[in-house]
């Protein structure tokens, strides 16, 4: 629960008025929660779709160096004209913190999914990705309790994503055979998101503003993307980009990338990391439906029904246990 909703709950009980406002103010704080998130998620589903629009004029590499020093202009400059140097400072007391957040969240997952693609299909690179929900469940279950409703939801989820990828012929996913450097790449960017959102979700519990935490994040990934653009791709791209691609770079740094983030590890200071992971399951089907209404790729019902078990499977994962809806005895 949000701090706004911890301070009506106890205002509402010690007022008297008893448990309907506590459950207003909790259903408030649960609107702004998964709104947050959600739109977060919107915004990582968006990615791939903008990402290919300009792809032809700007390649990967300086996407994605765009993509961290946008995040660390734009959140540097909020964080500083709302809530002053502050916020900044003291991000700044945990080098170790936003330093390990910048390489995972914004370098090495970067760049082991490109590294990726150049020995996997598209397709197996979205369901090797896509087990990270399942990797992050395992690795904080000595420290926040992850229910069998939330593991149940997250299978279900990731097998749609499966049958959103594979549509019509299974043998899609595999198709070109199956490289080991691939899987091994594909499954080790799944690693190091699941790292990348413990930490941060760690980091939020103790007290780490989101936004001082993102925008030190981002800088600190500034210069390894730097070395990176500059030894293997050709950081002129950006230079030379028409009015059209650098409206979709803008759009890759201020949308999928400074406010995601930010609201992505809002999120995390209110919810269980695997929780909160098992949303992003919704970004396949929801980029497979702006592809199609963008870009004309074909929307099969194989896809729709992948869709329907992805969403599903997010519902139950999100669904609290029975447990919390308990009214204790008087």
């Amino acid at each position: 629960m949000c701090r706004q909703g911890e301070r009506a709950a106890r205002a509402a009980t010690a007022s008297g008025r008893g448990r309907p406002c506590y459950a207003a103010a909790v259903r408030g704080d649960t609107v702004r929660l998964y709104t947050a998130l959600l739109i977060a998620t919107f915004f990582w589903g968006s990615l791939p779709i903008a990402s290919k629009a300009i792809i032809a004029e700007v390649g990967p590499l300086q996407q994605s160096l765009v993509r961290g020093v946008t995040a660390f202009i734009v959140l540097t400059g909020f964080a500083l004209a709302t809530g002053g140097p502050r916020i900044v400072t003291d991000v700044l007391r945990y080098p170790r913190v936003f330093v390990v957040q910048g390489f995972l969240g914004f370098f090495a997952s970067s760049v082991t999914s490109l590294l990726t693609l150049n020995y996997a299909t598209a397709s197996l690179q979205t369901v090797l990705v896509g087990t990270y929900p399942v990797m992050l469940a395992l690795m904080t279950r000595g420290s926040e309790r992850i229910s069998r409703q939330v593991m149940g939801g997250t299978t279900i989820a990731l097998l749609g994503v499966v049958v959103v990828v594979a549509g019509d012929d299974p043998g899609r996913v595999f198709s070109g055979g199956v490289d080991p450097r691939g899987v091994a790449l594909g499954l080790l960017t799944a690693f190091i998101i699941a790292a990348s959102q413990m930490l941060a979700r760690q980091s939020m519990v103790s007290g780490v503003h989101p936004v001082g935490l993102t925008s030190m994040a981002a800088a600190a990934s500034v210069p390894m993307l730097l070395v990176v653009a500059w030894t293997f791709g050709a950081p002129d791209e950006i230079v030379r980009a028409s009015p059209s691609a650098l409206i979709g770079l803008g759009y890759l740094g201020l949308f999928c990338t400074s406010i995601n983030f930010a609201l992505w590890y809002w999120g995390l200071k209110y919810i269980s990391a695997a929780r909160a992971a098992s949303i992003q399951y919704l970004t396949t089907p929801l980029g497979v439906f702006l592809a199609w209404l963008i870009l004309g790729e074909p929307l099969t019902l194989e896809i729709v029904g992948g869709a329907g078990l992805v969403v599903g499977g997010v519902v139950i994962s999100q669904m609290p246990p029975r447990a919390a809806f308990r009214i204790p005895a008087r």
